[in-house]
């Protein structure tokens, strides 16, 4: 819901973890949407996709910071 916060803590770390088990599927998104990202060669999300979008989906803002190239932008278009 829009106003409220959720908190996900996925520092480097646990993020590379988080990478290594969760498949697009697992995040939400529509199949038509997985089916495209896979099409251009992103076949699992990166740490911060995995982290944000779930709760993007479930309508809550979400503020976060990772590295130039970490897949920041999708992460938060992709739900949308």
């Amino acid at each position: 819901p829009k106003g409220q916060s959720s908190t996900s803590n996925a520092n480097a770390q646990g993020g590379d973890q988080l990478q290594s088990k969760v498949m697009w599927l697992e995040l939400g998104l529509c199949k038509s949407l997985i089916r495209a990202v896979s099409q251009l060669g992103y076949f699992t999300p990166a740490p911060i996709q995995a982290a944000a979008i779930p709760v993007v989906l479930k309508g809550y803002d979400v503020c976060a910071r990772a590295v130039t190239g970490s897949g920041k932008t999708a992460a938060f278009v992709l739900p949308i």
